[in-house]
């Protein structure tokens, strides 16, 4: 009897490695899934945006808070409960896939699960490119005569990127501005 290790043990153990191993894959797994579901040649940069790794990190709290219910207590309001915790999981796995930012040759868009904003470039008035000296990474505001659209650069911004969002706009005849930081 001694030898043998009990469930709550190996479950527990199993909660444990799931929250070590798990912060790798929440940090990667989001950025993977874009880049996979949503390529196409058009893109110049396309990006993640941050609340798909606030998800992918809530459904790693809640694996984890899951594994720990079923180790603690063998019920079936614990299964249930963990069965309806696998559901939402599976929902913020599936919500995280909705959500992209693409600057392409020809279109803007920012989509979440529930809104697309899809911006021309032809609809595109100016390009203004914000940096701060002190930081290491600026932010392009792209303004239409309706709205503005921010996106922060990130590291997948690179000089042929950058390169890129400048030959589109200069070939549109769109206002290219670059400027300091007022923040």
């Amino acid at each position: 009897m001694l030898n043998k290790k009990s469930t709550r043990a190996k479950i527990g153990i199993i909660a444990i490695a799931v929250g070590f191993i798990g912060i790798i894959f929440a940090f990667f797994l989001p950025t993977v899934m874009t880049e996979t579901l949503h390529f196409s040649k058009d893109n110049i940069v396309l990006l993640t945006p941050k609340n798909n790794l606030i998800i992918s990190l809530t459904s790693l709290v809640l694996i984890v808070a899951t594994l720990i219910l079923l180790a603690l207590k063998h019920t079936k309001l614990t299964y249930s409960l963990a069965t309806l915790m696998i559901i939402a999981i599976i929902g913020f796995c599936g919500w995280t896939l909705t959500n992209y930012n693409a600057i392409q040759n020809e279109q803007i868009i920012l989509k979440s699960y529930n809104n697309e904003q899809i911006v021309m470039w032809t609809d595109i008035q100016a390009v203004i490119y914000e940096y701060n000296y002190e930081l290491p990474y600026g932010k392009y505001i792209f303004q239409t005569a309706n709205d503005e659209i921010t996106i922060h650069e990130t590291m997948k911004f690179g000089t042929e990127e950058k390169q890129r969002i400048y030959s589109n706009a200069r070939s549109m005849d769109i206002a290219f501005i670059e400027r300091e930081s007022s923040e």
